[in-house]
């Protein structure tokens, strides 16, 4: 290693974009010319990282890095890109820094300055003809500098980008015809960006050489520029292509710029969405999007409710309605639907309702759309009444004491919002809206029984009770199908406040009959909250405390664990003493326009100054109602502790809500690797979170989250790549994890997983992929969990044989000879080997091969590239078991410069012949093409 941080001191801390920043850093300057990249990596022998940026990253404070890279392990090789696209050259500073004081070390530092090679980022982007011509290309040579983003889809291997203006009132139209398994994404300069990043349309559907296809319309007064993004799902896979590409004017209905009106008599609109493109994705509160789609301009009068019905022409079309509210750039991604529709099945009616509780008359936008790639014809019609009472806030029904009543009839008004019921989790069923006047100091409890179906409370001010999303004062969902739910509030003001009241279904289309039963008591007198957890007086189920930070210190100013939020004021400690298998659900809202955050910590070993969260809350604005929730799944009581905090310095009064909740019994399916249901490979499979617990959260390998999971049993032939795909059927942020068996493995703290995913955004898909490298089958079980959020999923396994030589139960066998034409394009990196083995990280895909070596024998093998990619060799004692994800190796080599031949030597003097596995590897991205030498002879 020719460079260290040792002797150097720590002048660079945190800041945008930069990387492990606590520890010694050292600094390196390069000038890059305009239309020239900087790349550059480093090879450590201990954890570093790498940052580069402008002067803006060499200040103390609210410094801003360009680019930076902490991934991998401890010795991983971490790399930078930063191009130059300005007139004038640029001089880049690089950061050799840790996120340690006490991690010092030696490092090779790589650095290059290039030309920015054509399509390489949006600022380089290779222009596209308009006229349906085609641009042919490779993304073998490219990287990968776009990741994942909404509505962007197979964004981890290697990209290029294209651009195309649009003309007003016109539409692109791209067809990608792929050579290997590529993705096509679209979005404007919102998708150029490093992270956050927005696409309009992508399609990644089909097999590996499946054509994908996406439009987009320009509905707007000026021209439109837009890039499109050439991806793959993973980062070994690349290959060439065709991108064909077509600007023309845009269909009537096709967007809802351009949507002919819907007729409110009833009159059936004859529609075919065959004809049509996917303009339109999924959104907040919207159906999926995946196919063809047509919108429809439709009047609804002040007051008035507007039910729309699509009835598919196609016993096996399957259609769906969205809602849109504002001018039609509103229906452009990302959007938020007003009103949705997708409960009914193939062959049947859809019917969407939706109401104007708006002053004046509105024009609203429904598109009809499926989750089919392919259209087919549909009958639309529509027609506006008066609403129900209990619709919505609006027009509430006011309590009048105990009753029955039915949500059928009604439609879906509300879908989201914080604190709330099931609402909060994506429920979409049937609502009614009831009115209460709450004097003050007193106490509403509110208990539906619902008949034979899934409901939810929520509770929401007045100020707060608008479509779509609603901030609420309390809620209640979980118990199951026919289970009685309750929701609490507490007037401390002075005045008497309306509160609504939403029923609402758990699930899609849920709904039914109900009794409604309410009542008043005293409103439970202030409680002060405690110094610190030592200190903190203990809260009953139920409990509901208005109290106040003034006055106390700022005890707990930091904290990690991954879910401490809002730590920098004043805060106050409550203790509450979970029995076995219950649930805690606190809540807190501000009072007076303080903002509070809530912090969950599971013992009082975890309040230190720096706290350990089990889960906190810190969304939202002053009004909203910030939630934690933990399970004691134990035998025994166990106490936890809920601080009460701010993001900012200040101090404010607030009312927190303490409530326990029986757990379901271990014995439900799914929800422990004990009782998991087995998959059936290329089976999809419908489940919900919603009634189980959350067993399983996050650890060092584990992206499970702090709500409630569900479990899968999957048996995976020997040499064959499992991967399951996860859709939720509601707004949860669902990630997965695949846990090796046997099921009590689970259990074991900290859990330890194969393989996790949790890389899109709430209500996106999450796919992840493991190899079983055995030559026998394998038991896992796949974890469904969530970072935010509970519902309904969708789960498809399925698996496919390994590539010859993807690990070394399958490895190639040879002799000694030449061996041309490798590669290590298509494969992924199952052996990452410490610096040990060749003196380098070994992060790219490798590739193995098997040779016999006879008693004291001499085996020589020299790999050389035939063109880029820098290949690492090294050599590995069998049997296969010995083939770790670390391996220890008899020799290794990966000197030199990229071009150069490296060799692996190794005596045999085992006393027999020895099975040796020579791996092709190297630092970062396959090797292309490199002959292979291999010979045996006399030491």
């Amino acid at each position: 290693m020719g460079e260290t941080t040792l002797g150097f001191s720590s002048d660079y801390g945190p800041g945008q974009n930069c990387a492990g920043t606590n520890g010694i850093d050292r600094v390196y300057s390069v000038a890059v010319q305009p239309g020239e990249e900087l790349v550059a990596s480093i090879t450590p022998s201990v954890d570093l990282s790498l940052s580069v940026g402008t002067s803006a990253a060499c200040t103390n404070a609210a410094r801003v890095c360009l680019a930076g890279d902490d991934s991998g392990g401890a010795t991983a090789v971490n790399s930078v890109r930063v191009p130059n696209h300005g007139a004038t050259p640029l001089t880049l500073f690089l950061f050799v820094d840790s996120y340690s004081s006490s991690i010092v070390g030696s490092f090779d530092l790589s650095v290059a300055v290039v030309p920015i090679p054509p399509g390489e980022v949006c600022q380089s982007a290779i222009p596209l003809p308009t006229d349906g011509g085609a641009v042919t290309a490779n993304t073998l040579g490219a990287t990968n500098d776009y990741g994942p983003g909404t509505n962007c889809v197979a964004t981890a291997g290697r990209d290029l980008v294209f651009s195309v203006e649009v003309p007003p009132g016109q539409r692109l139209s791209a067809t990608l015809v792929p050579g290997t398994d590529l993705s096509l994404s679209v979005g404007t300069a919102a998708a150029c960006v490093s992270s956050g990043r927005v696409c309009l349309a992508g399609d990644d559907s089909g097999g590996t050489y499946a054509t994908q296809s996406v439009a987009v319309s320009n509905p707007g007064s000026g021209p439109m520029p837009l890039f499109l993004f050439v991806d793959a799902m993973q980062a070994s896979v690349g290959g060439h292509f065709s991108l064909f590409s077509e600007v023309g004017p845009i269909a009537p209905g096709d967007v809802c710029a351009t949507a002919p009106q819907l007729p409110t008599d009833g009159g059936v609109l004859h529609l075919d969405t065959s004809g049509a493109v996917n303009d339109y994705q999924a959104g907040a509160n919207c159906p999926g999007g995946a196919g063809p789609d047509l919108s429809l301009a439709v009047l609804v009068p002040a007051g008035h409710r507007l039910e729309v019905t699509a009835s598919p022409a196609s016993g096996q079309y399957n259609p769906s309605l969205a809602l849109v509210t504002g001018p039609p750039t509103s229906c452009a991604t990302p959007r938020a639907c007003a009103a949705q529709e997708d409960s009914a099945g193939p062959g049947a009616p859809e019917v969407l309702r939706w109401t104007n509780a708006a002053a004046g008359d509105e024009t609203v936008f429904v598109i009809v759309d499926s989750a089919s790639a392919t259209g087919a014809p549909v009958g639309v019609s529509a027609v506006t009444s008066t609403p129900p009472p209990g619709e919505t806030c609006a027009n509430a029904e006011p309590w009048a004491g105990p009753a029955s009543f039915t949500t059928s009839g009604y439609s879906s008004e509300y879908n989201g919002g914080v604190g709330c019921g099931a609402v909060s989790t994506g429920g979409s069923g049937r609502d009614r809206v009831f009115s209460f006047l709450v004097p003050a100091g007193q106490r509403l409890t509110t208990t539906v029984v619902p008949q034979g179906w899934d409901a939810s409370l929520s509770l929401v001010s007045a100020t707060q009770c608008s479509f779509g999303a609603v901030a609420c004062l309390g809620g209640a969902s979980g118990g199951g199908f026919g289970a009685s739910q309750s929701a609490t509030y507490s007037n401390a003001s002075t005045t008497d406040a309306l509160v609504f009241l939403i029923i609402d279904g758990v699930h899609s289309s849920a709904g039914g009959g109900f009794s409604l039963d309410a009542a008043f008591t005293q409103a439970p007198v202030p409680a002060p909250a405690g110094e610190t957890c030592g200190v903190a007086p203990t809260l009953l189920d139920g409990a509901v405390v208005t109290a106040t930070t003034a006055g106390l210190a700022n005890d707990y100013a930091s904290g990690f664990g991954g879910s401490c939020e809002g730590l920098a004021g004043p805060d106050g400690v409550y203790r509450v003493t979970l029995e076995p298998m219950t649930r805690l659900t606190a809540t807190v809202v501000g009072l007076g326009g303080f903002d509070p955050s809530i912090n969950l910590v599971a013992s009082i070993a975890q309040c230190t100054s720096t706290l350990d969260c089990v889960d906190g809350d810190d969304s939202g604005s002053a009004n909203a109602v910030n939630t934690v929730r933990w399970a004691n799944p134990g035998s025994t009581a166990h106490d936890v502790f809920v601080v009460i905090d701010s993001s900012t310095a200040s101090a404010g009064a607030f009312e927190l809500t303490v409530t326990t909740q029986s757990l379901p019994p271990f014995v439900a399916a799914g929800d422990t690797c004990a009782t998991a249901p087995p998959l059936s490979l290329g089976v999809p499979v419908t489940s919900t979170t919603a009634q189980l617990q959350s067993d399983y959260t996050t650890s060092a390998s584990c992206v499970g989250g702090s709500w409630a999971d569900g479990v899968f049993s999957m048996v995976v032939p020997p040499l064959q790549q499992l991967t399951v795909h996860a859709v939720p059927l509601g707004a949860q942020d669902v990630s997965l994890d695949v846990v090796a068996g046997p099921a009590t493995s689970c259990a074991v703290a900290p859990r330890v997983c194969l393989a996790s995913s949790n890389s899109a955004t709430a209500g996106g898909a999450e796919t992840v992929r493991w190899v079983n490298g055995l030559s026998t089958q394998a038991e896992v079980f796949v974890v469904v969990d969530s970072q935010w959020g509970e519902g309904p999923f969708t789960l498809t396994p399925s698996v496919a044989p390994l590539l010859a030589g993807e690990v070394c139960g399958n490895a190639t066998a040879i002799a000694p000879g030449v061996l041309s034409g490798q590669s290590t394009t298509g494969y992924s990196n199952q052996l990452a080997p410490v610096t040990s083995c060749t003196g380098y990280g070994a992060g790219g895909p490798d590739r193995v091969y098997a040779i016999t070596v006879p008693d004291l024998q001499r085996l020589t093998v020299s790999v050389t590239p035939t063109g880029s990619g820098d290949p690492a060799i090294y050599l590995v004692r069998g049997p296969g078991a010995a083939c770790t994800s670390a391996p220890t190796c008899l020799d290794g080599d990966d000197s030199g410069a990229a071009s150069a031949t490296n060799t692996a030597t190794w005596v045999n003097q085992t006393g027999g012949p020895a099975e040796v596995f020579v791996v092709i590897d190297s630092a970062a991205g396959a090797v292309p093409s490199f002959t292979l030498t291999t010979s045996i002879g006399a030491p």
